[in-house]
């Protein structure tokens, strides 16, 4: 009730999401700042590397497993998935941002190239296809599964973090999926 009336009345949107370059795309404030923002447009992609831009709640795991595998015809071995594959948004993943990390194998924007010495790198990411960064040499991949599902997902998601009774309703994870200007979110 509390975060649904926030979320209709427009007083979360400025508290959890940001425009870090005035292009009217919001992004979420608690995976990444205006700095990493910053740092993952100006990533510069190697020949071959691949970029699988993906709605959120759409099989970003599932997804960059599959584009895994057919990269390293179906011999693509490993502990943790995100050992070897690299989320642009995540800054926390950042030792600098978050000491907790220090020492962790997983890929973030500031570490990938050290870390996975593999070529090509595979990247998963929410970010607008205007955000990412752009090469003829690179490969880009756009993922969508039905707004139905994703929304199904969405509030499935939150019931169990937040608990039914706190979660928002169906409607109001439809408004913060979907919002009326879609271009600009």
């Amino acid at each position: 009730p509390l975060f649904q009336f926030g979320w209709k009345s427009g007083l979360l949107l400025p508290l959890l999401y940001h425009d870090p370059d005035g292009s009217g795309y919001r992004y979420s404030k608690i995976l990444f700042s205006k700095k990493h923002f910053d740092k993952v447009t100006k990533l510069k992609p190697e020949p071959g590397d691949v970029f699988v831009a993906i709605f959120p709640k759409s099989g970003t795991h599932f997804s960059g497993q599959l584009v895994l595998q057919v990269m390293n015809d179906g011999e693509a071995e490993f502990d943790n998935f995100h050992d070897v594959v690299t989320g642009l948004e995540f800054e926390l993943l950042d030792p600098e941002v978050n000491p907790k990390c220090e020492g962790s194998s997983a890929l973030g924007i500031h570490n990938f190239r050290e870390k996975y010495q593999t070529k090509p790198a595979l990247f998963l990411t929410h970010f607008s296809t205007n955000h990412i960064p752009y090469s003829d040499d690179a490969k880009y991949i756009v993922m969508m599964r039905n707004p139905v599902d994703v929304l199904a997902s969405l509030a499935k998601m939150m019931a169990q973090g937040m608990g039914p009774r706190l979660a928002p309703g169906i409607e109001t994870c439809y408004h913060m999926m979907f919002p009326e200007d879609l271009n600009n979110w």
